[in-house]
């Protein structure tokens, strides 16, 4: 028997072999509790951190508004103005912008038809989807109906539920975060073209000079939330 395995006898059945059996019992055991630890958590750690899952994007949508009236002559026009700042964003997102022109006949003539009313946006350097299908930047009214405009603005936004792709909620929330669009102002461009009642000729009656015009500037915003679905 080589001396070696002469010493390791002689300790295991010595005294200092009892010590070692327990030292021995202890390493292992730490071993299996380390090993079920890993086995309990671990996995779900790798799961989250490194593999893909589903999410549902949902988005909750908000409307900032204001208004401006003003009274525009005969062949006039007049220019409203509209700022859109990032200080007043906090968590959302810019959606889109819905412009509302809106009107009535104030001239108090006798059977005084509506006037006739333009509105146009001008071009902006504001970062939006300016050539999308939807956006609608002119209009005109001679029936005292509104004009409404839209800006699409946040890129492949419907404001349905999108499914996404990605192994953290911030990796797929991130597409939908971006502040950057819709920021700095819009010009809309209202005209007026009066109309006169057929009895403005008769002495004593007034001829229709203007029309007082409202302009509603809606910024619609948005905020995602997501939710894993695998």
């Amino acid at each position: 028997m080589s001396e070696a395995l002469v010493i390791v006898k002689e300790m295991i059945s010595g005294r200092g072999g009892r010590v070692f059996s327990i030292v021995t019992s202890i390493f292992i055991v730490f071993l299996l509790a380390h090993a079920s630890f890993f086995w309990s958590y671990g996995v779900d750690l790798v799961d989250e951190e490194s593999f893909v899952h589903s999410w549902d994007i949902s988005f909750t949508e908000s409307v900032l508004s204001e208004s401006e009236t003003t009274s525009i002559g005969d062949e006039e026009t007049y220019d409203y103005a509209f700022s859109s700042e990032a200080s007043t964003l906090d968590d959302r997102m810019i959606a889109a912008f819905r412009i509302t022109v809106s009107y009535d006949e104030t001239s108090g003539g006798v059977a005084n038809p509506c006037d006739s009313v333009t509105a146009t946006i001008q071009p902006s350097e504001m970062s939006a989807q300016w050539t999308n299908g939807s956006t609608q930047v002119s209009g005109n009214s001679d029936d005292c109906s509104d004009i409404v405009m839209t800006i699409m603005v946040y890129p492949g936004y419907t404001s349905q539920n999108v499914n996404e792709q990605g192994v953290k909620e911030d990796d797929v929330l991130s597409k939908w975060t971006i502040q950057d669009y819709g920021l700095g102002s819009l010009v809309c461009r209202v005209s007026v073209d009066t109309t006169d009642s057929p009895a403005s000729s008769i002495p004593l009656t007034s001829n229709d000079e203007s029309e007082e015009v409202t302009i509603t500037w809606e910024r619609i915003e948005f905020f995602p939330e997501a939710t894993r679905v695998d």
